[in-house]
């Protein structure tokens, strides 16, 4: 195995099990016998760290994973956008590549509704190239899913076009 993956494989491991795992410990440990000792309350409540371990986890791990989940609804679009602009393989191979094969698409459609949709997210890659915002519901249409549509019409052209 390749002692890059192995260095990536261990920066990882490490970064998000094994510190998380410290860390809860050690903040169990400092709060029971550290603030125990100047907050009485905690000692009384909890007789036997065993029973604040139970309490810490059973509060504290819904509450974090609560964080979690908010954090990714509002701060993983902005998070993932940058991760995506400061790539230099997204902007300077991605980005073109789609792009080509956008316009390389948008000749080979037939319908109508395929030229829109191809034409939508041949300005949408533009928008990108050029610095601006992710949007992740950009194809978003209530009455249609086109999407959906674009993936069937190219999967009817080739069908039509294997059967001549």
């Amino acid at each position: 195995m390749n002692l890059h993956k192995l260095w990536f494989y261990y920066r990882h491991g490490s970064a998000y099990y094994v510190t998380q795992l410290i860390q809860m410990v050690n903040t169990i440990i400092l709060v029971y016998f550290v603030a125990g000792d100047k907050i009485f309350l905690i000692r009384d409540v909890f007789p036997h760290i065993a029973y604040f371990v139970i309490a810490a986890v059973g509060i504290g791990g819904p509450l974090v994973i609560l964080i979690g989940y908010l954090h990714y609804k509002k701060a993983y679009k902005s998070e993932s956008d940058i991760l995506v602009r400061n790539n230099p393989f997204n902007t300077n191979i991605m980005l073109p590549t789609m792009l080509a094969l956008v316009k390389h698409l948008k000749e080979k459609s037939y319908t109508k509704e395929d030229q829109e949709e191809l034409a939508n997210l041949e300005s949408y890659i533009q928008h990108i190239s050029r610095g601006g915002k992710l949007d992740q519901n950009w194809h978003s249409d209530p009455s249609k899913k086109r999407t959906e549509i674009l993936e069937k019409n190219i999967r009817e052209n080739k069908e039509s076009n294997t059967s001549t």
